[in-house]
Parts: C-alpha cells; structure tokens; sequence
C-alpha cells in the first residue's frame, strides 16, 4: 500500500535518488549510503523505507514502469485521437498536450504523435536506456 502525505514525499526522493544512480552505474556499484546522500535522507531512514538494496531496485524499476505506464496511455490516447481525425489529416495538439510540448510544438502547429517505440527510447531515465538498447519493430 503506498505511503501517504510527508512519507510519501520522502520516498519518492529516495526513488528519484536511487533511479538516477542506477541509471549511471552497475547494480553492484551503487552503495545505499550514496542513495542516501543524494536523497538527503539518513541511512536509518532509507533502511526503514527499503530494507534492502534489491528492494530498492525493485521499487524503483516498478515506480518507472508505473510512470511509463502513465506516460504511454497518454500518448495512446493521442495517437487515438490522430486516427479518428482520418489517417490522411494532420493532428492539431489538443490543449494539455504534453507529447506535442516535447517536441516544442506551439499552440495550432501542425503534429504527429511520434511511434511509441520512439518515446519509450526517448526517455532520460533507466527505462528510456533499456528501451534505447533493443531492437525495436518501426
């Protein structure tokens, strides 16, 4: 069951924290002492969050896969809305469209939704790396 309020604050920083080390270096080469020092958080209250180093890494790649999650609906819905508009028409983003503000899209320009292989391998995070490095269907 996720933490709620303050806690919950706190365990997304060490999330974030633990992510982006794991991104730069090898499971075995990320101490938790280091997450600890870049979440800002003492090593007691990091233990009492994630026992573990592999408890860590487990939650921080199922805290990815959510937010991919997430992030690909809403460019299915996007694409969905592209094809009802005809798949010969041009797609306006619709206002709040976050995936046309990526690409730097401005209010009424002319936009495509990118193929969702193409936005996973696009991500800056452990997920986008993994999705960068397989050979994916075009």
């Amino acid at each position: 069951m996720p933490r709620q309020g303050k806690n919950q604050g706190k365990e997304s920083v060490i999330l974030q924290a633990a992510a982006e080390l794991f991104t730069e270096k090898d499971f075995h080469q990320v101490l938790m002492e280091e997450v600890a020092l870049r979440a800002r958080v003492g090593k007691g209250t990091l233990y009492r969050y994630f026992p573990t180093k592999e408890d860590l890494y487990f939650a921080t790649i199922f805290a990815g896969w959510d937010r991919l999650r997430e992030e690909l609906e809403e460019v299915l819905r996007e694409e969905a809305q592209y094809r009802r508009q005809g798949e010969g028409g041009v797609a306006t983003p619709a206002r709040g469209d976050r995936a046309a503000r990526r690409r730097g899209a401005e209010k009424g320009d002319s936009v495509r939704p990118a193929p969702l292989w193409e936005y996973a391998a696009a991500r800056g995070d452990v997920l986008g790396h993994v999705a960068g490095h397989r050979t994916l269907p075009q």
